[in-house]
């Protein structure tokens, strides 16, 4: 997640790094939905900031290096409960029209955001849909974040989640 998040691939996040991956999805979601609005989005990223990222700035200089994305993680983990309800609030920020399901189209547009191409997106998205419905529902979703944050399995299906890894 760190290298999604480093948008100038300087090997630092930052909370203006934060902004612009909010900005992006929210720009590509209003073109497929009028319905949404980009505060869903850009909120998300703001409290990710706030509860993932600026703790593990060790140095305190609003930059978050590799090195102390990882001391945090391994030593500091956030209360998991904390975690899954941010990563609730990115299910109802992808999720545009609020049906309680991700569609491949929605997926899409939040990978293609973070720059991920296409064609992984979408071997991504195969992964995740297990029943092939073209949907992932909250309880799939809920079940692979957790994998993806607290699993050790390396074949686990929510390492798919961002992405080929």
């Amino acid at each position: 997640m760190f290298y999604r998040h480093d948008i100038g691939k300087d090997g630092l996040v930052s909370f203006q790094d934060l902004e612009i991956c909010g900005s992006r999805v929210a720009q590509l979601q209003q073109r497929v939905s009028q319905a949404n609005t980009p505060e869903k989005m850009l909120f998300f990223f703001k409290k990710l900031w706030n509860r993932h990222y600026q703790p593990a700035d060790l140095d305190s200089d609003g930059r978050v290096a590799l090195e102390e994305y990882l001391t945090y993680n391994d030593f500091f983990w956030p209360d998991r409960k904390l975690e899954l309800e941010l990563m609730g609030s990115l299910f109802d920020a992808i999720d545009l029209n609020g049906d309680g399901q991700i569609s491949w189209e929605e997926y899409a547009i939040y990978l293609r955001a973070l720059e991920i191409e296409e064609n992984i997106a979408q071997h991504a998205f195969s992964k995740l849909d297990l029943d092939g419905d073209g949907q992932i529902a909250r309880q799939e979703y809920a079940k692979y974040l957790y994998e993806y944050h607290f699993g050790n399995d390396p074949e686990a299906i929510g390492n798919w989640f961002y992405g080929s890894y």
